[in-house]
């Protein structure tokens, strides 16, 4: 059945998980395309709806005879957030990722970007990281633009949230992980030359301030990134794998 209303009851639950706030209600969230999709079903995640453009409904006949809805563009539109869809999305439960040890974490404080948010996920599980922190406020792992930037990574990664430094450390000391400051400070080392510890977790600031200063004081050590250029410093995203590949090697 084709549907062809805005106000279809589907369609309207499904587009309102193109916000965080309807996320967080509906405890689902939104995939577009094949490949993620995929992944996601792989990975364990439920279904629970999903929507085929018309004018794709014979490359997506297996979807469609399994129980997708086929739309015109319009009710598309009003579901999908890229500018060239490729022609299904699918609704998901949130399905809770855990992870089994904490040998080696990467962690976050207020970073903003989506994109250097993916990318860090991405980065970090093909490193070996355990998981990543995310202390105060950051993006939305569910967003659309933080699963095409993770390239579905952000499916599998555990992400632990902590509401400030305060509570980051409690956890990280009970664990007796050692935690590495990213910053530009004359009494940081090179990152190169450290010794990271067994239990490890490196930290990087927002892509505006970088890590605040009650985080640093709490931090074991303080690290940098040694540059030759005239730049001096680096985005969230790259500072971070650097800094990974550095702990991991």
């Amino acid at each position: 059945m084709l549907i062809t209303s805005l106000e279809n009851s589907r369609v309207k639950f499904a587009s309102s998980l193109k916000n965080v706030s309807g996320r967080k209600k509906q405890n689902a969230f939104l995939l577009e395309g094949k490949k993620l999709i995929e992944e996601a079903l792989k990975c364990g995640y439920k279904m629970k709806d999903c929507f085929v453009l018309e004018s794709k409904s014979t490359e997506y006949m297996s979807y469609i005879q399994n129980g997708a809805h086929t739309v015109d563009e319009r009710v598309f539109g009003k579901i999908t957030e890229t500018e060239n869809p490729q022609g299904i999305v699918a609704v998901f439960e949130v399905l809770e990722i855990k992870a089994d040890k904490f040998d080696k974490l990467v962690v976050l404080e207020n970073i903003q970007d989506p994109g250097n948010f993916g990318t860090v996920i991405r980065t970090a599980e093909a490193m070996g990281i355990d998981a990543v922190c995310v202390v105060g406020s950051a993006p939305d792992r569910y967003s659309g633009k933080v699963m095409r930037s993770a390239m579905g990574a952000a499916l599998r990664m555990p992400v632990i949230k902590f509401k400030n430094a305060d509570d980051a450390f409690e956890f990280f000391d009970s664990e007796k992980i050692s935690v590495y400051a990213a910053v530009l400070d004359d009494t940081a080392c090179p990152v190169n030359e450290v010794s990271f510890d067994e239990k490890s977790a490196v930290a990087i600031g927002n892509e505006g301030n970088g890590l605040s200063r009650n985080f640093v004081l709490k931090c074991d050590k303080k690290v940098y990134i040694p540059m030759k250029g005239v730049t001096e410093s680096l985005n969230a995203s790259a500072a971070a794998s650097i800094l990974i590949w550095e702990m991991c090697k």
